[in-house]
C-alpha cells in the first residue's frame, strides 16, 4: 500500500513506497509517530525495503524469489529534512533532476539518493535511488533503477506524510 495504513489498522499514521522500475524491489518509509521528545521536529519512522530475484544455484530457473529484505523499526528523522525530501521527489518527477537529502538525526542514518549509477541502470539517461539506512553499527544499503511512476508514487505517499505532520 503507497498511501496511509489500512483497514486492519497496522500502527502506522502513513506510508511512503518507492518501487524500481521493474517491480523486484522496494524502499518503504512508515511514519509511527512525532517523537515524543522536545518541539516535534523529530519524527519516529520505520524503514525498510525487499527485493526479489531469479533463483540462484544450479537448478532451472523458475520464477522471481525473495532475494533480501531489511528493517529498521525505530528510526528519528528531522520532519524539516522529511518536508525537503517530499519537494526533491517531487521536482524530479519533472525532469529526473538528480537530488540528495539526509533524514536521519544522530546516531541514525537515513540518506536517499536520486541519480545515475551505472551498475543498476539499464539506460545511460535512467537513475537509480540508492538508500543507506542504519543505526550506529548495523546498516543496509540498496540500490535500484526508477522511473517518473515510482516517484510519483512515493511522491503521494510523502505528501500524505507531510500533511500529517504540519
Amino acid at each position: 500500500m503507497a498511501v496511509g495504513g489500512d483497514s486492519r489498522n497496522d500502527g502506522y499514521l502513513a506510508r511512503a513506497r518507492l518501487p524500481s522500475n521493474s517491480g523486484s524491489k522496494s524502499f518503504e518509509l512508515r511514519l509511527r509517530e512525532r517523537a515524543p521528545a522536545g518541539d516535534g521536529s523529530l519524527l519516529l519512522v520505520e524503514v525498510a525495503s525487499r527485493g526479489e530475484m531469479f533463483e540462484r544455484g544450479t537448478r532451472t530457473v523458475g520464477g522471481l524469489v525473495p532475494d533480501f529484505e531489511w528493517v529498521f523499526p525505530q528510526l528519528l528523522v528531522s520532519s524539516k529534512a522529511l518536508v525537503e525530501l517530499h519537494a526533491s521527489v517531487r521536482r524530479s518527477l519533472e525532469d529526473l533532476e538528480p537530488f540528495a537529502s539526509r533524514l536521519g538525526v544522530g546516531e541514525c542514518v537515513l540518506d536517499i539518493d536520486l541519480g545515475h549509477r551505472p551498475e543498476t541502470s539499464i539506460r545511460r539517461d535512467q537513475p537509480a535511488a540508492t538508500i543507506v539506512c542504519g543505526v550506529a553499527a548495523s546498516r543496509a544499503e540498496c540500490a535500484f533503477a526508477v522511473d517518473p511512476s515510482c516517484l510519483l508514487e512515493q511522491a503521494e505517499g510523502l505528501e500524505l506524510m507531510v500533511s500529517l505532520i504540519r
